[in-house]
């Protein structure tokens, strides 16, 4: 039994392009469901749950987690990018493989975040692999990936058929508190340092 339980708020963000899918994903994941019906989302909506993380043998992190489902639109997210991303503590970068335009557009998604939340974990989504003959990515497309985006943790899935996509959000949950974690434990120690300094 963990001796210690540490509880955390983090807020999570799905950005991309229209209809990549990060509405179905988030369905997908959180009600175990898919709606082949395409509603576009207006504005941002809020989804919230739990999740738990044995940190140690006897620490367990309990989050709550509000993800934020943002729509696709460029436009919104350059005024309202501080609304939308402040306090963010992780991200999941969407594009649909059946439109590898999604893909190229991601950078635009990555540096609007990362320049209200900074240096925080993501992960590139490639969605709809179900559509894609052998579920994958071309080379040319691997190669601009690798190099855009180098050292970050990419993921097929499909919302559909649902590879893919409980992992997808198990991974990035978990860097995020890891994240917040090595962000406390800093600024606890920096707080000593200042403490005996002052002493």
């Amino acid at each position: 039994m963990p001796r210690t339980i540490r509880r955390m708020k983090l807020k999570i963000c799905l950005v991309g392009e229209r209809a990549v899918g990060k509405t179905s994903l988030i369905h997908r994941y959180v009600h175990n469901a898919f709606d082949d019906a395409y509603r576009a989302t207006l504005g941002s909506k809020l989804h919230l749950l739990s999740f738990s993380k044995h940190v140690t043998a006897d620490e367990i992190v309990e989050a709550q987690i509000a993800l934020f489902d943002l729509m696709g639109e460029r436009a919104p997210r350059d005024v309202f990018r501080d609304a939308m991303f402040w306090g963010a503590h992780g991200f999941l970068a969407v594009a649909d493989l059946s439109r590898p335009q999604t893909l190229y557009q991601l950078p635009g998604w990555v540096q609007a975040v990362a320049s209200v939340a900074g240096d925080v974990p993501y992960t590139v989504v490639l969605n709809k692999s179900d559509l894609v003959p052998g579920g994958t990515i071309g080379p040319q497309e691997t190669r601009w990936l690798l190099a855009t985006f180098p050292r970050i943790p990419y993921a097929l899935t499909s919302a559909k058929t649902s590879e893919g996509v409980s992992r997808a959000f198990q991974d990035l949950l978990e860097r995020s508190v890891d994240g917040v974690l090595v962000r406390s434990r800093a600024r606890r120690k920096i707080n000593v340092v200042a403490g005996r300094l002052l002493m």
